[in-house]
């Protein structure tokens, strides 16, 4: 039996592949993951507070 494959938190597809961000206990691609108050993606340093993430 195979493991079943991640699913991302922000577009709710498998994550396939070579490495996956974790943030707030949760899996995402890496281009999912973008800033709560002006939507782009995060890139660098980030930090979450009440599940929101925010670009430093």
């Amino acid at each position: 039996m195979r493991p079943r494959p991640c699913v991302c938190a922000g577009c709710d597809t498998p994550i396939s592949d070579r490495f996956l961000l974790r943030v707030n206990e949760r899996s995402w691609h890496e281009g999912c993951v973008k800033c709560a108050a002006c939507l782009q993606p995060l890139s660098g340093t980030c930090y979450c507070r009440n599940r929101k993430c925010l670009w430093l």
